[in-house]
C-alpha cells in the first residue's frame, strides 16, 4: 500500500525510495509513541510493521483502564506531531538541510505523513487511533465493552469522509473508508443481532449447566434449539461448542468428530480449544477420541498440549510422553512435562517422573523441577542421582531448607554426608 501510494505520485525512482523511507521512519515514530506509553504503564509492548502501517500490541489487555487506553491511543499521533515539529526546527536551524529538490520533497513528505496522517488518524473511526479513543470513552462512560455507539459513529464518519474523498479524487482515502465502513457495519450488525438473541441466552445457560451436570443428552437438545434460533455469530458459535461437548458426554463420538470438523471450519481452531477447555477436569478424558482425531487432522501446539493433558488426567502416562516429545513449542512442552512429572510420581512411576522432569528442566530451569526429580530418584533408590539433582535444584535457586530436611522422600539420603553438607550450606544462605 505504501509503495503504491509513492508510485502513484510519479516522478523519479529516487523519489519513490525517499517516500518509502519517510513513511517507514514516520510509522516507527508513531508506534514508538504507543510503545513507550505502554511501557510507562508497566507492560511489554510489541511493534509490528506491515503494508498498511503498523500496530503496537501488549499483554494484560483486560488490566488497562479506559483512561490509560486513551493515553496509549493518543501517544502515537502526538509522537508524529512532535517528530514533524522536530523536522521544522531542523530546517530552521540548518537551512541547507532540505535545500535541493529531493530535500524539499523529503521535507514536505515528512510533514504530510506526520502531521497530515496524524490528523487523519484522529478521526473517530475504528480501527484508527481516534476510533480507539472514542471506544475507550464509551467504555468509560457506559461501563460496557461492546462499543455499539462507537461502531455506529465509525460507520457514519467513514461514509461521510469516503464520499468527500471521492468528490476530490483522493481514491486511497475512498479505499480505506470503504474498508472501514464495511468492517464497522458488519460489526454493528453482529452486535445488534446479539441483542436480538436475548431469548437464546437462557437456553445456552441451561445447556452449560447440563454439561457441568454430565447430562450430555440435555445439553445436545438445548444446544440444537439455541443453534436454530440464534442470529448472531457469537451465539451460534457458543451453541456449536456446547453441542460438541454434549455429544462427547453422550458418547456419540462419530457425530462429535463431525461437529469438531464443522466447528473448526466455520469458527476456527481456537473455538475447538475453547470447547475442550470448558470441560471439567474429570470430563476431559472422555474427549480423547475427538482430540486424537482432530490432532491427526490438523496438528497444532495448543491441541498437542490439550491432548497430552487429557492423557495425563486419564492416567495414560506412557502415551503422553511421546506425544509431548512432538510438541514444537518449548514453553508448552515444559508445562506438559511438568504435569507428567507430577502425575507419574503420584502413580509411583518414578523412572517416568524423573525422565519427564529432566525434559522439563532442559526447557525451563525451575528449581522445583530439579527438586522433584531428586524426589523421584530417591524413591527409585538412586541415591547418587538424587543427590546430584538436589545440587542442581540449589544451583537453580532452591532455598527451602525446612522442606528438604524433613521430606520423607529423602529417607535413604539422611545418612549420607553429602546430604548433610547440602543442608548445612542452605542453612547458611
Amino acid at each position: 500500500m505504501v509503495g503504491f501510494l509513492g508510485y502513484s505520485r510519479g516522478g523519479p525512482f529516487e523519489f519513490l525510495v525517499e517516500w518509502i523511507i519517510v513513511v517507514f521512519i514516520s510509522i516507527l515514530a508513531h508506534e514508538f509513541g504507543h510503545a513507550l506509553t505502554v511501557r510507562a504503564f508497566g507492560m511489554s509492548p510489541q511493534i509490528l510493521i506491515y503494508g498498511f502501517g503498523g500496530v503496537t500490541s501488549w499483554t494484560d489487555e483486560k488490566g488497562i483502564s479506559p483512561p490509560k487506553h486513551i493515553a496509549i491511543s493518543l501517544a502515537g499521533p502526538f509522537a508524529g506531531f512532535l517528530f514533524g515539529g522536530a523536522v521544522v526546527l531542523s530546517k530552521i536551524a540548518l537551512p541547507d538541510l532540505f535545500a535541493d529538490h529531493l530535500g524539499r520533497q523529503t521535507y514536505q513528505d515528512l510533514l504530510f505523513v506526520n502531521w497530515g496522517w496524524g490528523i487523519f488518524n484522529l478521526l473517530p473511526v475504528l480501527p484508527l487511533d481516534g476510533g480507539n479513543v472514542a471506544y475507550s470513552i464509551e467504555q468509560w462512560v457506559t461501563k460496557k465493552r461492546r462499543g455499539v455507539i462507537t461502531r455506529g459513529v465509525s460507520l457514519l464518519v467513514a461514509a461521510v469522509v469516503g464520499l468527500w474523498a471521492l468528490s476530490v479524487g483522493w481514491m486511497w482515502v475512498v479505499f480505506l473508508m470503504a474498508i472501514f465502513s464495511w468492517n464497522n457495519g458488519s460489526a454493528l450488525f453482529q452486535l445488534l443481532q446479539y441483542d436480538r438473541d436475548g431469548r437464546v441466552r437462557p437456553l445456552l445457560d441451561q445447556a452449560q449447566e447440563a454439561v457441568k451436570s454430565d447430562d450430555g443428552a440435555t445439553a445436545v437438545q438445548l444446544a440444537k434449539e439455541a443453534l436454530n434460533s440464534a442470529r448472531s455469530v457469537e451465539m451460534k458459535e457458543e451453541a456449536q461448542r456446547i453441542l460438541l461437548q454434549g455429544l462427547i458426554l453422550g458418547a456419540d463420538i462419530e457425530q462429535a468428530k463431525k461437529e469438531a470438523d464443522r466447528l473448526q471450519a466455520v469458527y476456527g481452531h481456537t473455538s475447538l480449544l475453547q470447547a475442550l477447555a470448558s470441560f471439567e477436569r474429570n470430563q476431559l478424558p472422555r474427549a480423547i477420541p475427538v482430540i486424537e482425531y482432530s490432532y491427526a487432522t490438523a496438528p497444532s501446539p495448543d491441541l498437542n498440549f490439550t491432548f497430552a493433558n487429557a492423557l495425563i488426567i486419564a492416567g495414560r502416562l506412557r502415551e503422553a510422553s511421546p506425544l509431548i516429545a512432538r510438541q514444537p513449542q518449548p514453553e508448552y512442552a515444559a508445562g506438559a512435562y511438568k504435569m507428567l512429572q507430577i502425575a507419574a510420581f503420584h502413580s509411583s512411576e518414578h523412572a517416568l517422573s524423573a525422565e519427564a522432569g529432566r525434559q522439563a528442566f532442559e526447557r525451563t530451569r525451575e528449581p522445583e523441577i530439579a527438586y522433584n526429580i531428586a524426589c523421584a530418584e530417591a524413591r527409585a533408590s538412586h541415591a547418587d542421582e538424587a543427590l546430584a539433582w538436589i545440587e542442581r535444584a540449589v544451583e537453580a535457586g532452591y532455598r527451602n531448607i525446612d522442606a528438604l530436611a524433613s521430606d520423607p522422600d529423602f529417607e535413604i539420603l539422611r545418612s549420607r554426608p553429602e546430604f548433610e553438607a547440602i543442608c548445612g550450606r542452605l542453612r547458611k544462605m
